[in-house]
């Protein structure tokens, strides 16, 4: 289950290459928090509260933020509402 939940998410990931978007830097702080920028909360809808997933992986010596709702949704099997779920987050980037 795990590898296909990973399969799943690598594979959207690199079809989404295309449409990477830079929102800035943030600082490691001492207890290891960051505050992500609020144009990526803005258009990612990101909300106080919100449960995100770190992950690694993606690239060599890189980490990626996921919504934990997109990753729910895939291992539930709702690939249809993760790819709205998506699909929004892209036209909210778009914007």
């Amino acid at each position: 289950m795990l590898e296909h939940v990973k399969h799943t998410c690598y594979t959207r990931v690199m079809n989404s290459i295309s449409d990477l978007q830079v929102f800035g830097t943030v600082t490691v702080g001492e207890r290891g928090q960051i505050s992500l920028p609020q144009e990526a909360r803005e258009k990612m809808g990101i909300e106080p509260g919100a449960k995100l997933l770190i992950v690694s992986g993606v690239f060599e010596g890189s980490l990626a933020i996921v919504p934990q709702s997109i990753v729910t949704d895939i291992i539930k099997g709702s690939y249809q509402n993760a790819l709205e779920r998506l699909m929004l987050a892209k036209e909210n980037a778009d914007d």
